[in-house]
């Protein structure tokens, strides 16, 4: 008679629940490691968004006009949910302002191949003070009239405005801007931070979170120039990324 082998109840059983462990371990150990992935991925995502908005924000406001920022909306401790501001499109110098009767005086621009051919759209503004000044052609800015010359570019007054330049710049500076090319960042209810120029709006990053981001503009003072503050909190699938920087306008009237 032939002897039969196999297993027992008892071993099968035991086979059993030493596999089910085993799978439930890699299984786990499967999960843990996809949910790191995934957790990189989207925090990755975030800070990219974050220090991408933080360095086009930082390179625009180092390059706006004096006293041509603006903040809108408030949200709460001091934010605000809009930033607005003039960007420069060249900077020059000048000897004096004109003389009454005077229609016109050179302003010296270090790269002038650099100037707009057409500057039909385009202001010279010398210590403006506040944003008004320069939305208003009849304050302390005027249309220049083309003349160029080696280095310089004559500047023609409006006759019927005498009164454009109120009062001179410290550093006799004279900054050319486009009337119409305001650049405003802004935080909305979804989330989204935009920037908008000429009409034109573009999304620069997503997922933030709107009550706890937002802009802070003080003025300059005697003793620093105009300063910045931004708030960036970023928020998706559990994950949190938030960045505040300060941004000096270093330009001076």
């Amino acid at each position: 008679m032939k002897r039969q082998s196999g297993f027992t109840l008892v071993e099968l059983v035991v086979t059993l629940i030493v596999l089910g462990i085993l799978t439930l371990a890699i299984g786990n150990y499967v999960e843990l490691g996809a949910r790191g992935y995934t957790e990189t991925v989207v925090r990755e995502r975030l800070q990219s968004q974050a220090r991408f908005a933080v360095a086009r924000l930082t390179k625009e406001l180092r390059h706006a006009l004096p006293n041509s920022i603006s903040v809108t909306n408030p949200i709460a401790d001091g934010r605000y949910q809009c930033l607005q501001f003039m960007p420069i499109t060249e900077v020059g110098f000048y000897l004096r302002l004109p003389n009454p009767g005077e229609h016109q005086f050179p302003v010296v621009f270090w790269q002038p191949e650099r100037l707009p051919f057409n500057l039909k759209q385009y202001r010279i503004a010398i210590n403006a003070m506040t944003p008004r000044q320069l939305r208003d052609d009849s304050l302390r800015q005027s249309t220049p009239t083309v003349s160029y010359g080696q280095q310089q570019l004559t500047i023609i007054p409006d006759l019927a405005n005498q009164s454009a330049f109120l009062s001179g710049s410290p550093g006799q500076r004279a900054y050319l801007y486009h009337r119409l090319a305001w650049v405003t960042f802004c935080v909305n209810s979804q989330g989204e931070l935009t920037r908008e120029q000429f009409g034109q709006r573009a999304l620069l990053a997503d997922e933030l979170v709107p009550a706890s981001s937002g802009f802070v503009y003080e003025a300059a003072s005697l003793v620093r120039s105009a300063l910045v503050h931004f708030d960036l909190r970023f928020s998706a699938e559990g994950e949190e990324s938030r960045y505040s920087n300060d941004v000096q306008v270093i330009n001076v009237p």
